[in-house]
């Protein structure tokens, strides 16, 4: 038991991981590139990655005889992905397609866009995290997090203790099974947290995920030992209760009936 407590006390530590990404950066020249490109993309998803090209001294958006280039390269710079547009679907706007088999990997992706007509160019580059998710782990989303398995560890503490300070063999089976679905809870909260927002730290997410299955497993074999040990329970009180009405001390009753049951 005091381990399924140091383990929900290291989560708590572990899994609050805020991922933080550079800041994009953007030609002071020529060409100026306004990103469409959101900075978190789902793992295996197709993404659909559109900007805008303007003049940066007029601020004028530029439609004709304008190339863009898009490269995406993964987190260990391998290259994944190059497009070319030249044809502004609406609005000024370049657009390419990227298959989610280019975002497989979980981390930081690059993309660097190059647009360039006959007398001007410019460039931009940024970075896109991959995770299950596609969100951002925000700051709120981690308190939120942390609060409530902070909240489980203090109820799942005072379940624990409860079931070395209630006497009464009811009190004990309630108290084991709030601690067993309080630990339950615990790591699938954990291992969806790692796998949803992680980037790195990824066997965390594979302990607690099985962690959680062995949790859920082992609940059948503890159900049917729970249900047999009431069932004795109630057998043997039955037997002390019978011996007692007719006349039989308590002591040796207790002593007569659990005998009969062991044999």
């Amino acid at each position: 038991m005091r381990k399924n407590i140091y383990i929900l006390m290291v989560c708590i530590v572990l899994c609050s991981i805020l991922v933080s990404s550079a800041p994009p950066q953007q030609s002071q020249t020529g060409l100026y590139i306004r990103s469409g490109i959101e900075g978190y993309v789902m793992q295996n998803e197709d993404f659909d990655a559109h900007v805008h090209v303007y003049d940066f001294t007029t601020g004028v958006p530029v439609i004709e005889d304008v190339t863009c280039y898009l490269h995406l390269y993964d987190h260990d710079g391998t290259h994944l992905f190059e497009g070319v547009d030249s044809i502004p679907s609406h609005d000024f706007d370049y657009a390419w397609d990227i298959a989610g088999g280019n975002f497989s990997t979980i981390g930081t992706h690059q993309i660097l866009l190059q647009c360039n007509s006959s007398t001007l160019g410019g460039f931009y580059s940024q970075e896109v995290l991959v995770n299950p998710y596609g969100e951002e782990l925000t700051e709120g989303l981690s308190l939120a997090f942390n609060y409530g398995m902070i909240f489980l560890m203090i109820l799942f503490v005072i379940s624990l203790f409860g079931i070395f300070t209630v006497g009464d063999y009811k009190g004990k089976f309630a108290m084991y099974w709030v601690c067993h679905v309080l630990f339950i809870v615990g790591t699938f909260s954990v291992w969806q947290f790692n796998h949803g927002y992680g980037i790195s730290y990824t066997g965390l997410a594979g302990i607690f995920k099985v962690l959680f299955y062995t949790s859920i497993f082992s609940a059948f074999p503890m159900l049917i030992l729970s249900l047999a040990w009431i069932f004795y329970i109630h057998v043997v009180n039955d037997d002390i209760k019978g011996w007692m009405e007719r006349g039989m001390e308590e002591g040796e009753a207790t002593e007569r009936a659990r005998s009969k049951k062991r044999w």
